[in-house]
């Protein structure tokens, strides 16, 4: 729509005088409010899924050697130049450092796919405040 902004420049400073004039991450307009409940329900149906079909996503075909290097180092593994797909091992691998057992790891680094995703997902909703994103990043996942 013409003279529509994706972000919300307009508001005050912040003067400490007059606590309405305070920018808040959950004054968030009608659209973006629609944007952001349709993606965390899209981020929750894929973490319900992730978390059911653990070992489809992380025993099957390349996963599983990527999970088996992980789980035989106890730490983040970066295979084939990929090196940002160190991120999500993060927390299975603390987990592989406590001693958890495997189903639970597994488990984790299933859901932590879609942890990282809803991370991003906030950044685009409440610190970038870009409608347009926080809609496309559901679409494209």
């Amino acid at each position: 729509m013409a003279g529509m902004n994706d972000t919300d420049t307009s508001a005050e400073p912040m003067t400490g005088n007059n606590s309405n004039t305070a920018l808040r991450a959950t004054d968030l307009g009608p659209g973006q409010r629609i944007a952001v409940i349709l993606g965390t329900f899209v981020l929750l149906v894929l973490g319900a899924f992730a978390w059911r079909y653990y070992l489809e996503r992380t025993a099957c075909a390349d996963s599983a050697f990527f999970s088996m290097l992980m789980v035989v180092g106890k730490v983040p593994v970066s295979v084939l130049g990929r090196y940002g797909s160190w991120i999500p091992q993060l927390l299975p691998a603390a987990l592989l450092k406590v001693g958890s057992p495997l189903e639970t790891v597994l488990r984790v680094y299933s859901l932590s796919f879609i942890l990282f995703h809803a991370l991003i997902f906030w950044l685009l909703a409440f610190k970038l405040k870009d409608r347009r994103a926080t809609y496309a990043l559901p679409i494209v996942l």
